[in-house]
């Protein structure tokens, strides 16, 4: 099989020193498998205007690292950038938090290929995170697959792997983008399958998204994702809704 020329990596950080220091390690680790496929490796984080130290760790950080430096927009835009300024024709998707475990990318690198696939979308499996945002997200998802009509299981696992070609399909430069790529992707008309990935526990930074605070955000954001749907046409040829498919559960 022919290998993938670049694969570029993108990350939106926004005061994540602390997991940065943990992730620049893992990630050389998981370079070498990855080149197994792929003939080189990108990392591009998009510092949405950090004002801790994250700046001088990834400007220390080796070379395949590349520090997207931004002003402070929310995760949406820090996303959009880092994926429209990536130059592999293959692009993975992933926090910078650590609660995403890049030793998944290989699998799902493999899996794009295997199956043909437009788009890969992890599912977080044994979430390490509050009850009340477990069920908060479960909520959500219920919600938005009953709005949308779409059947990822979660969009706000941000850890996936897609096709450069499809990109301008599923991220859009609106607020709250983020949580609909999945849903985007396969509402075009998009191959999308979907596969279990770890979670682990964030180190250090904070977390943007309290449950009561961001529960009108995502309430006007799924209004919005709506109405752009309703005047979105699908690619000729893809039929009114994009084949979704479990790898495995």
């Amino acid at each position: 099989m022919q290998k993938i020329k670049l694969l570029s990596i993108v990350s939106p950080a926004f005061n994540e020193s602390a997991a940065l220091a943990r992730l620049i390690p893992e990630m050389e680790s998981v370079i070498p498998v990855l080149k197994k496929r792929c003939e080189k490796v990108e990392w591009i984080v998009a510092d949405d205007g950090s004002t801790d130290n994250s700046a001088n760790i990834l400007d220390s950080a080796p070379d395949f690292v590349r520090r997207l430096p931004l002003e402070h927009q929310g995760m949406s835009a820090a996303l959009y950038a880092g994926v429209m300024a990536a130059q592999g024709e293959v692009i993975a998707a992933m926090d910078a938090d650590c609660q995403n475990d890049p030793a998944d990318l290989p699998a799902m690198v493999s899996l794009l290929e295997s199956t043909g696939a437009d788009m890969v979308c992890g599912i977080r499996n044994h979430r390490k995170d509050t009850l009340v945002k477990r069920l908060s997200s479960q909520i959500s998802n219920r919600v938005r697959r009953a709005v949308l009509k779409d059947t990822i299981r979660d969009a706000g696992c941000t850890l996936r792997v897609f096709r450069a070609d499809v990109r301008r399909l599923c991220f859009w430069p609106i607020h709250g983008g983020h949580r609909f790529v999945g849903p985007f992707a396969q509402l075009q008309g998009l191959h999308v399958v979907q596969v279990n990935v770890r979670h682990r526990e964030r180190v250090g930074g904070r977390s943007r998204f309290g449950v009561m605070d961001r529960a009108p955000a995502v309430i006007m954001d799924l209004a919005g994702a709506k109405w752009l749907m309703s005047r979105t046409m699908a690619p000729e040829g893809s039929g009114e809704a994009g084949k979704g498919e479990n790898a495995h559960d």
